[in-house]
């Protein structure tokens, strides 16, 4: 194995780098050789790291066209087809959550938690990059999922727990305005757009 593996890496560092063809080539390559690896009873996949592997391929043959990244962008995709499985460790470099519940599905119902759990994945990667999580985080999330993937160490949340927060902060009924007297309620301003937002006053009557 190891030794058809070095080849294969061997064949694709000699092609033409500078090929418009190139992304499609890597992609098209690494999808035969692992179809070549199966037919040949040389690698047993699971269902899941097919399917997890085929959606990286999927991100990186349209990000190879967009900023000429090398084969190196491969290499997770190279040591999981070197090695047994997709370890929980690993999920991460694919840019996915861990998902302990991920062996329940199969087929396309397995193809759209993936492509779920990369979303969220790459929002909070965004968030955490180039936003702010004490504020970001809360259109998508519930408190509870605000609190673990506010953390250093987010990318080791079980997607499980994300999809429980994201269901239920789309399950929650927004807070309603029922509106109260002039006195308490003023417009920010006279235009349509300040009219829109509103400078209130709240009593709490139990405090």
């Amino acid at each position: 194995m190891l030794e058809i593996l070095d080849q294969f890496i061997t064949y694709i560092k000699l092609a033409n780098s500078g090929s418009d063809k190139t992304a499609d080539a890597y992609y098209r390559d690494i999808k035969r050789f692992i179809d070549f690896l199966e037919q040949n009873d040389i690698h047993d996949f699971k269902e899941v790291d097919k399917n997890i592997i085929e959606l990286d391929l999927e991100r990186k043959k349209t990000e190879l066209f967009q900023d000429n990244s090398s084969i190196f962008e491969y290499k997770e995709i190279l040591e999981t087809i070197n090695s047994t499985c997709i370890e929980r460790e690993h999920y991460k470099n694919f840019g996915l959550f861990y998902d302990s519940d991920i062996e329940c599905f199969t087929g396309a119902e397995l193809k759209k938690r993936l492509k779920t759990n990369a979303l969220y994945f790459a929002r909070v990667d965004e968030i955490h990059n180039y936003g702010n999580p004490e504020t970001q985080l809360e259109r998508y999330f519930e408190e509870n999922g605000i609190k673990e993937l506010r953390k250093d160490d987010w990318k080791n949340v079980d997607y499980k727990n994300v999809k429980k927060s994201v269901d239920i902060k789309s399950n929650t009924e927004p807070p309603k305005y029922l509106g109260s007297t002039a006195k308490w309620d003023k417009e920010e301003g006279t235009s349509k757009a300040k009219q829109r937002i509103r400078n209130i006053l709240v009593f709490n009557e139990d405090n």
